[in-house]
């Protein structure tokens, strides 16, 4: 993917067109990506869920929603802003709008049949009849509802390191490292691409063979979700069978709802 990316840019086209760019990108790379595209004389069309590469680098933003656009000549986090302040305006206005309805029809309904009051309501309705009324837009509020049990409590420590070392040949990519992760922590594993950041997480996981001790805590039930995941799965298999193989507990009566909850969402993007 870097390849592909630097074949782009070494195109120098007048258009970049940049789907999720950022995706097999390091932070450095990322860093110098921003840089360049900041920088870079032609246009740029960029789709990412990388706010902050979303804010460093573009100057309009143009939210799809509901199968509408709306555009904004703002980067991101001031078009957040403005799309607040614009929905917080339309109810104002609608509320506004619909209060000044109310009353109107309040008049027509009072006054229908009073001789005195005809010239009035019949300017009251047709007060009515030409009133624009104002639509809210549609917020996307499709979201999903899921319970998952809580996980069994672990010791305090969850995972150490002692020493861990790990070679590919003449490379070595990993020099008697020491770690102790402790329940609660939230750890990021940073560095360049090849530093061997999933190496270390494979070796966690107990998926290769190394050199020093590795030791996981009490009560300790991993989870691993590999850059590669997709590629792990058994394509023989249904996604039923996929979920029952690990399902356990509590929670095995209720996968066909969870996954019901996850196909009714996809199917109403579909639909849209």
């Amino acid at each position: 993917m870097r390849i592909e990316l630097a074949k782009i840019i070494l195109r120098s086209p007048d258009v970049f067109l940049l789907d999720e760019p950022t995706n097999h990108l390091d932070i450095e790379s990322i860093q110098w990506l921003e840089d360049y595209l900041k920088n870079y004389a032609g246009a740029v069309l960029l789709i990412s869920h990388d706010r902050a590469f979303l804010d460093n680098v573009t100057n309009r933003t143009i939210e799809i929603s509901l199968g509408k656009i709306y555009d904004y000549r703002v980067s991101y986090s001031d078009f957040v802003g403005l799309r607040k302040e614009r929905r917080e305006q339309q109810l104002s206005a609608w509320r506004n709008q619909q209060k000044t309805i109310e009353v109107t029809r309040d008049f027509i309904e009072r006054f229908r049949y009073k001789a005195t009051k005809a010239v009035q309501v019949q300017s009251r309705i047709k007060q009515l009849e030409k009133i624009e009324l104002i639509e809210i837009e549609e917020e996307d509020v499709a979201a999903m509802n899921i319970r998952f049990p809580a996980a069994p409590r672990s010791g305090t420590v969850v995972f150490e390191a002692k020493e861990i070392s790990k070679s590919y040949g003449d490379i070595q990519v990993l020099n008697q490292v020491n770690m102790i992760v402790e329940r609660g922590e939230k750890v990021a594993f940073v560095g360049r691409n090849g530093e061997g950041k999933t190496t270390l997480l494979r070796i966690i996981v107990g998926e290769l063979d190394y050199h020093g001790g590795r030791k996981l805590g009490h009560n300790v039930n991993l989870g691993y979700f590999a850059q590669n995941q997709d590629e792990l799965l058994n394509g023989e298999k249904t996604v039923m069978q996929t979920i029952d193989d690990v399902a356990v507990g509590d929670i095995r009566p209720k996968i066909r709802d969870i996954l019901e909850h996850f196909f009714s969402v996809a199917r109403m993007w579909i639909k849209r």
